[in-house]
């Protein structure tokens, strides 16, 4: 893992505790970390969330046809970001 994509996964953990209790869409957490990184991807944003999602700092919750997919910080993810 490089210092990239741990930063980038703290990114991610930051505004998903920010929206805590609510969730945000993959979409709306990669238009809010572009804002800071041009040269960020959107392979980039879902490599970081699968892996965050893989440690369980954050939950996936599936779409439907009205909804999108959207990520929420897990308690654990909370516990981790707010004891740094």
């Amino acid at each position: 893992m490089n210092g990239t994509q741990r930063e980038l996964r703290w990114e991610i953990l930051r505004l998903l505790c920010a929206q805590h209790p609510g969730t945000l869409t993959e979409t709306q957490l990669y238009d809010a970390l572009r804002a800071n990184d041009e040269s960020l991807t959107k392979a980039e944003t879902i490599v970081a969330l699968t892996a965050l999602v893989n440690h369980g700092q954050a939950q996936r919750i599936p779409g439907d046809l009205y909804k999108p997919e959207r990520y929420r910080v897990t308690s654990d993810g909370k516990a981790t970001f707010e004891s740094a």
